[in-house]
C-alpha cells in the first residue's frame, strides 16, 4: 500500500508542475500551401500572402502560388498545412 501512496503523490505533484495553459505552440513556419516551400507565418501574413478557406488560414510564398490557390482551392486545402484564423478581439 505504502508504493501506491507514493506514486499518487508524485503523480499529484507532477501534474502540478506542468502550467495549465501549456498546449501546442503556434508554428513560426509552415509549407506554402501550393509549392510547399517553407513559409514563415509572420512575413506571410504582414505581406498579405494568406487566404483564409473554410475555417483555416493558408499561406503562400509568392502571389502566384496565392492567385493558383484561390483558382482551385479544394484541390490543395486537401493536403495543405494551415493555420488557425486568428479570432479577433473586441476593444
Amino acid at each position: 500500500m505504502r508504493s501506491s501512496h507514493w506514486f499518487v503523490t508524485a503523480l499529484a505533484f507532477a501534474a502540478l508542475a506542468v502550467p495549465a495553459h501549456a498546449g501546442p505552440k503556434a508554428p513560426t513556419s509552415i509549407p506554402c500551401a501550393v509549392c510547399g516551400m517553407e513559409v514563415n507565418v509572420k512575413d506571410s501574413v504582414k505581406s498579405g500572402l494568406f487566404d483564409d478557406y473554410k475555417g483555416h488560414r493558408y499561406l503562400f510564398c509568392s502571389a502566384d502560388d496565392e492567385a493558383t490557390f484561390k483558382k482551385h482551392p479544394a484541390k490543395y486545402a486537401k493536403t495543405a498545412k494551415f493555420i488557425a484564423i486568428p479570432k479577433h478581439k473586441k476593444a
